[in-house]
Formats: structure tokens, sequence, C-alpha cells
């Protein structure tokens, strides 16, 4: 369930690669950390690629989906009737970015 709240808030910050070349291809993994209010704790951190710095399109995807985890911020997490009592289940986050996220 935890999975699925964060899936779903973040569709309204993410923005799909399909503008992009080959973008098919264009998967990014982004870890973070949050707070027990549901607040970004510390930046969020490309988890994969590893290497994308002379990757034009690769860079936007990732800079996309870093943009779209601190946009999204806070997330809804500490206010549901289900997890939000659950810091440790949701505290650490990895989301895979990509045509579909």
């Amino acid at each position: 369930r935890a999975r699925s709240l964060v899936d779903r808030h973040l569709q309204r910050c993410w923005r799909l690669p399909d503008d992009l070349p080959d973008p098919e291809r264009l998967i990014v993994v982004v870890g973070f950390q949050l707070n027990r209010n549901g607040t970004l704790n510390g930046q969020p951190r490309v988890i994969s690629p590893r290497n994308y710095t002379f990757d034009a399109p690769m860079n936007e995807a990732v800079n996309r989906a870093l943009r779209a985890v601190r946009q999204c911020d806070p997330y809804p997490l500490a206010e549901d009737p289900i997890v939000g009592e659950h810091f440790e289940i949701w505290r650490e986050q990895e989301i895979r970015f990509g045509r579909r996220q």
C-alpha cells in the first residue's frame, strides 16, 4: 500500500520521457528518505543509471525524476490510516521512473 501511495502521488509531478529520443531506454531509479511527517529527509539520489553525464537524453530523464521527487514533497504516507503508523516500512523509498513508472 505504501508503494502504491507514493507511485500515485508521484504521477502528478513526473513528466514522461516520451518527447526524448529512444524513450524506452530512459529508465531511472531514484532513492530517497522521508521524515516521519512525510517530508523529504535530504536530497534524492540516483541509483541507476550510474553514469549519465555524457548522455543528454538520459541526463534529462534523470533531472526529471529528481525534480518529480522534490516537487511532490511532502508525501501522504503519514496521514494514511493503514500505513501511517508504520514509519519503518515507508521511510526508505526506491522508485523506478520510465515510460511506465
